[in-house]
C-alpha cells in the first residue's frame, strides 16, 4: 500500500530529524488509532506494521495502542470519541492512562 508507506516514510523522518538535533531525547512512535473510514482500515493496519518492524533499525520506541481503541470490528470505539477521528474526553483519559507507564 503506497499511502501507508508514504505516511510511514514521512514518520521516519520526522523521527530522524528529531534524533539528528537532539540525540539524547527519547522518541516514542505511536500507532494510528482506529477510525470507522472502512476504506482506510487496511491503510492504518499496515502503517502500524510498518512502524512496528522498523523501530528495531530506527531511534524510537514504537507505542502499539490501536486495539485499546478498537471495537471487534477495528471501528473506533465512539465512547473515546466525538466522531471516529478525534478523541473526546473519555478517550484522551485512556489514552494518557494507556501510554503513561511507558513514557515515565
Amino acid at each position: 500500500d503506497r499511502s501507508a508507506e508514504i505516511v510511514h516514510s514521512h514518520i521516519i523522518d520526522i523521527v530522524n530529524q528529531i534524533h539528528q538535533g537532539s540525540p539524547d531525547t527519547e522518541i516514542y512512535v505511536q500507532s494510528v488509532l482506529p477510525t470507522n473510514t472502512d476504506s482506510i482500515k487496511v491503510k492504518i493496519q499496515n502503517t502500524n506494521q510498518m512502524l512496528n518492524d522498523s523501530e528495531a533499525k530506527n531511534p524510537y520506541q514504537f507505542i502499539d495502542i490501536h486495539d485499546r481503541f478498537a471495537t471487534n470490528e477495528d471501528a473506533m470505539d465512539m465512547t473515546l470519541s466525538v466522531d471516529a477521528v478525534h478523541l473526546n474526553e473519555n478517550g484522551y483519559e485512556f489514552w494518557v492512562n494507556a501510554i503513561k507507564d511507558l513514557v515515565q
